[in-house]
């Protein structure tokens, strides 16, 4: 059992990996773009409301 007082961090690759289970078991869909602005917004190059506008505006079309 993890020590409640141990930080842990997850691989990038690990938070990912849960985001995808997360979507696709509500019904979503996870493809290469959402991936790759997961992958933004870890790596500091982006933000979540940036890529949430982004999203949007897609859908808008």
């Amino acid at each position: 059992m993890d020590n409640p007082d141990s930080a842990h961090t997850r691989s990038d690759d690990e938070a990912i990996s849960i985001a995808k289970a997360a979507v696709l078991l509500s019904g979503g869909n996870f493809d290469a773009d959402t991936e790759t602005a997961c992958r933004r917004v870890l790596n500091g190059e982006s933000e979540v409301e940036q890529e949430l506008s982004a999203f949007r505006a897609q859908l808008r079309g």
